[in-house]
């Protein structure tokens, strides 16, 4: 199995959508809503060309997410997860892609995906396919670098002011073992 370790703030939107989106977070807030306001603000500042993104690593690879970014601890149990999917696929991503989420030590995120990982391997979540138990590939995707040192060859670093870009994405592709062409078809 191939999974994403997902941060949301800097990857998925950035400086330049937080700029671009500034009317329609105006108007998401003027709107009546039974999103909370860290939704409304996430919904209205989201990089589409970085979702679109990630998407395509997750339908090309068949990867899986685990969430590891704070929007995670907006969520409570006991249908945490599915709280999670569903923001995400509000976000527009296969958000039914999740199937975790990072525990919260107010520590490195290094050591709350390492004691993810360890946790998964002792106990895999029902919702997976029993055949797709192990992780075979890794990648941390985050604008941040407070990771261990042996988790950093699977960091790709996003600039927050970007989020997803180019070569992060050509990064993903490597990293999951496929080398890109460089070539784009329309």
């Amino acid at each position: 199995m191939k999974i994403i370790c997902l941060d949301i703030d800097g990857v998925l939107n950035s400086g330049r959508s937080f700029i671009a989106g500034a009317a329609r977070m105006r108007a998401t807030n003027a709107e009546e809503s039974s999103d909370p306001y860290y939704a409304k603000i996430t919904k209205a500042t989201i990089d589409p060309v970085s979702v679109d993104l990630l998407n395509k690593i997750l339908v090309d690879f068949d990867a899986k997410i685990v969430l590891s970014s704070t929007h995670r601890m907006h969520f409570a149990p006991p249908d945490r997860l599915g709280q999670i999917q569903k923001y995400l696929t509000e976000l527009g991503v296969l958000g039914d892609r999740c199937i975790g989420y990072t525990p919260r030590f107010n520590a490195i995120r290094g050591d709350e995906i390492q004691h993810w990982i360890e946790e998964w391997n002792k106990s895999p979540s029902v919702m997976v396919d029993p055949e797709v138990l192990g992780i075979e590939h890794m990648i941390i995707l985050d604008d941040s670098s407070d990771f261990r040192p042996e988790q950093m060859e699977f960091h790709v670093h996003c600039a927050g002011a970007h989020g997803i870009t180019e070569e992060n994405y050509r990064q993903m592709t490597r990293l999951f073992g496929r080398e890109d062409s460089g070539l784009v078809f329309l």
